[in-house]
Parts: C-alpha cells; sequence; structure tokens
C-alpha cells in the first residue's frame, strides 16, 4: 500500500484523566494483492481513494500506562485490472500503551 493521505485529528478532555479523540483522513493509494498459485504468484494493482473515520476515548490508567478504544470506518473504491472495487472496514478498535523510563 502506497500513496499520499491528508487527515485531521483532534481532542476534547473528559477530565483529568480521559480524551475523546477523533480523526478524519483522505488516502489515494496504490494497493497490490498477491494471490498465491502452485505455479507461482500473481500481482493485482489498485488504484483506490477512500476516507476513514475514528472516534474514540483513551485514559490513564497510571502514569505510565494508558488504554483506548473506539470505533473506526473505512471506505476504498477504485479502479484496477479487474474492474471497479470496493473495500469496506467497520469495527471496534482498542489498544494498551505502557511508557518506560519516567
Amino acid at each position: 500500500m502506497s500513496g499520499p493521505g491528508v487527515g485531521i485529528t483532534g481532542n476534547y478532555p473528559l477530565g483529568r484523566a480521559a480524551i475523546l479523540y477523533g480523526n478524519l483522513t483522505l488516502s489515494l493509494m496504490s494497493l497490490d494483492y498477491y494471490e498465491l498459485k502452485i505455479e507461482g504468484k500473481k500481482s493485482t494493482t489498485r488504484d483506490m481513494t477512500g476516507v476513514s473515520i475514528e472516534l474514540g476515548v483513551a485514559g490513564a490508567l497510571s502514569k505510565n500506562l494508558s488504554v483506548n478504544g473506539g470505533v473506526k470506518n473505512q471506505e476504498f473504491s477504485g479502479e484496477g485490472e479487474e474492474g471497479e472495487n470496493e473495500e469496506k472496514f467497520l469495527g471496534l478498535t482498542a489498544g494498551i500503551s505502557y511508557m518506560f523510563g519516567l
């Protein structure tokens, strides 16, 4: 996957140890897909344009430990060697982060 993207992100404090965050991204990508076959592999390239939106909450559990969770929606469409294509993702995101040395 390669290509330029532009986005905006923001956050809103929800007290001392939590934030509401969100981002919106527009991407112009070239995606390479590979299909494995017995005689070798075949590459298919698709040029796609898409939008990604994420909204979530992040919070500090301690000075070094934080967690986050949210929902993300991505939709990409474009033309490739096999005609018009569309890729979609809607799902939950979650993460945990530990900062060493603080």
